[in-house]
């Protein structure tokens, strides 16, 4: 199982000074992100992928897959609940 995080950020900035090799990204957490979590059988089967969106529903403009499970959470990471 693998638990990856898409950041829906697209408008993030790198700050870096001209010839130095440390840079500093900004991020705008405002805009929420994906959780992907995939997995994979013992025996090479892939299970359905599943996408946890952040908020308390799934957005109205997503569009389901067969092979794909969504769902959502106020955190939108996998937790307890």
């Amino acid at each position: 199982m693998d638990e990856s995080n898409i950041d829906l950020d697209l408008t993030s900035k790198i700050l870096a000074l001209k010839e130095t090799e440390y840079y500093q990204k900004v991020i705008n957490l405002d805009k929420g992100h994906i959780t992907l979590v995939t997995c994979i059988t013992a025996n090479g089967r892939m299970m359905k992928n599943l996408l946890i969106f952040q908020g308390q529903n799934i957005p109205d403009d997503v569009k389901s897959h067969e092979d794909i499970i969504l769902s959502a959470s106020p955190s939108g990471w996998i937790d307890s609940d």
